[in-house]
Parts: structure tokens; C-alpha cells; sequence
């Protein structure tokens, strides 16, 4: 059931990159904060590399973003779509 291609999964990446965007950090920027590629970000963004849980932690943190709340976001998509 690993796969980048769920809705719920887009919809993370979705809001981390829109936050991105809202803070005016650059992709090359944001890979600096997490000692990352600016390709890794892109990878990320695109859905073409899934992130771990530690992987998105740091990422919500260089961003800002409770982890937990995106999380929860999760947790309630896929309480949704199970009904």
C-alpha cells in the first residue's frame, strides 16, 4: 500500500509545497535549510520520491508546519474516503 500516487499523499506534498511557496523559499533555498539537492526537492514536489516519516518531519519543520497537523489532515482524508 506504499504508494505516492494516493490522494492523500499528493494532498501533503500539495500543501508543503503551497507552504513553500507562501514563505517565498525557493526549492534551491529550502534543500540548503534540509542538506538536500535542489533535485531532491523537485523529486519530492512532483511526487517522483516518497518521503519517510523522519524525512517529512524535518521537511514540515524547515517549513515551519506542526507535523501533527498535517498528519491529522491525513488520518481525516482517509477516515473519509474508508466510509
Amino acid at each position: 500500500m506504499v504508494s505516492i500516487h494516493t490522494t492523500a499523499y499528493q494532498d501533503m506534498i500539495s500543501l508543503l509545497k503551497k507552504h513553500r511557496e507562501v514563505l517565498d523559499l525557493s526549492q534551491r533555498e529550502l534543500a540548503k535549510q534540509l542538506g538536500v539537492s535542489q533535485s531532491y526537492i523537485s523529486k519530492v514536489e512532483s511526487c517522483e520520491l516518497r518521503l519517510d516519516i523522519i524525512d517529512y518531519c524535518n521537511y514540515a519543520a524547515s517549513l515551519s508546519i506542526d507535523p501533527e497537523l498535517v498528519l491529522n489532515m491525513i488520518k481525516n482524508h482517509i477516515l473519509y474516503y474508508r466510509k
